[in-house]
């Protein structure tokens, strides 16, 4: 058997290459955006990585997973305005539990048109083995879609105005008579509570700061200004507060107690199902969640005060001003302005 003395590239290989080549140059040329082509080895179901870049050169973060396919026969069957992609039943999982969108490219080599949709798992149809979805004619993938595919991979957030409180808070506490913590709205849909937990931790880290910080600390969630609903009428916001209060144990010993403090408030109308009585006024009706928010706060408090040797008439000082917060906001004195 006479032997081949070259490597050979099939004609499928030539037309997915012609592909690739067509699609980099729409992303880079007409999106302005970078273009990441997976090495072939590490190929599974995903041809590139597109970066999405803003107009001032800032590559964000954001990216679009995509993949291409390339020829003449994606562009036969249709369905009312659409061509029908037929995938492998294997790429559904894969797709689906992928962390960035995923982009379906069908190629037409001869025009260098392409098609595009948005994988969506739930609108495929599905048989034992493989999967079928729309792609709409009407969708190119060129600078027109260009702002639908900046809505599919999500706005970028600037997270360092945000880290640089946190950082800084142990600094600020001892010039500060009040340290306000912003819980921005991606934490709480997210429901992230850690970075709420660090700052406590931040304020822990010696003694000098945790004697600074002493009932320093209010906390507003930002985010909702545009919400027409109050906080505690919103159901991830008090998802957020009452795994915040199971994860942060030394709560009296940081939060302001004072008139105005409005971190007690939220959380005692989030765990407490604060009901609106009027436009004025709230009235506060689960006791349950109170009562385990007050014994492990306060076990919390006691092993706090023990592990910085605060001594017990602190201990004591600081469970009477927060018990005393707690009961008149009860008594409604303070619930009207907690919303």
């Amino acid at each position: 058997m006479a032997t081949k003395p070259f490597p050979t590239r099939s004609d499928a290989q030539a037309t997915g290459e012609i592909g690739v080549n067509i699609v980099s140059t729409i992303v880079q040329d007409a999106l302005g955006w970078v273009f990441r082509r997976t090495p072939q080895e590490v190929d599974f179901g995903v041809d590139a990585y597109v970066d999405l870049v803003t107009s001032d050169g800032y590559v964000t973060g954001k990216s679009l997973a995509v993949q291409i396919k390339t020829g003449k026969s994606y562009f036969v069957e249709s369905d009312s305005g659409a061509w029908l992609y037929r995938g492998e039943l294997k790429h559904v999982n894969y797709y689906a539990n992928l962390k960035v969108p995923v982009i379906l490219l069908l190629v037409d080599p001869d025009s260098r048109q392409i098609c595009w949709r948005h994988f969506e798992a739930y609108e495929a149809d599905g048989t034992q083995e493989s999967w079928t979805i729309r792609v709409p004619k009407v969708n190119r993938f060129d600078e027109v879609a260009k702002p639908h595919l900046e809505l599919l991979a999500g706005q970028a957030t600037d997270y360092l105005p945000h880290l640089q409180d946190h950082w800084m808070i142990g600094d600020r506490v001892k010039d500060a008579g009040l340290v306000c913590i912003q819980v921005a709205r991606f934490e709480i849909e997210s429901h992230n509570v850690r970075p709420f937990a660090r700052l406590f931790e931040r304020l822990s880290r010696t003694r000098d700061t945790v004697l600074s910080a002493r009932q320093k600390v209010d906390f507003l969630i930002d985010g909702y200004n545009d919400d027409h609903r109050e906080l505690f009428e919103i159901p991830e916001v008090r998802r957020w507060i009452a795994t915040a209060v199971q994860t942060v144990t030394c709560l009296p010993y940081f939060l302001m107690v004072s008139e105005n403090a409005q971190g007690i408030l939220t959380i005692l109308g989030c765990l407490c199902r604060a009901e609106r009585v009027d436009s004025t006024s709230v009235r506060l009706t689960s006791w349950p969640p109170l009562r385990d928010f007050i014994r492990i706060q306060f076990d919390g408090l006691n092993d706090f005060t023990d592990k910085f040797s605060l001594g017990e008439q602190v201990n004591r000082e600081i469970s009477e001003e927060f018990t005393a917060k707690i009961r008149a906001i009860l008594r409604g004195r303070d619930a009207e302005r907690g919303r």
